[in-house]
């Protein structure tokens, strides 16, 4: 599993921006090979991140320049700041369908590749 996460800070409504943030990057990544969900979490006073997750960096390369240079002509003037930008692999996924053992590890839990 491949995670690009980014942080903002808008000038105005964080919710308006996230909303073009939604029109804008959703459909250059739904029809992508290994699109696993895109996510918009607001973190405070006009602050938030936007979380894309592909099932690996090959699935996420052919949208990658597509989806920054969108984010820069339509979003990057609507902010105050741009913040970190991180990219890489999943190292760690627990899912909520394995319960913890008495060692605290989910049954069945691995550490795995994406």
């Amino acid at each position: 599993m491949f995670v690009v996460n980014g942080r903002i800070k808008t000038r105005a409504s964080f919710e308006e921006v996230a909303k073009q943030m939604e029109a804008g990057i959703g459909p250059i990544v739904m029809g992508q090979p290994g699109f696993c969900g895109y996510y918009v979490i607001h973190t405070g006073d006009r602050t938030g991140e936007g979380v894309l997750v592909f099932d690996s960096a090959d699935d996420w390369a052919p949208v990658k320049d597509e989806v920054v240079a969108w984010f820069k002509a339509n979003i990057s003037p609507l902010l105050e700041s741009d913040g970190p930008v991180a990219a890489g692999e999943c190292i760690v996924v627990l899912e909520p369908h394995a319960a913890p053992d008495a060692a605290g590890a989910a049954s069945g839990a691995e550490a795995r590749p994406h």
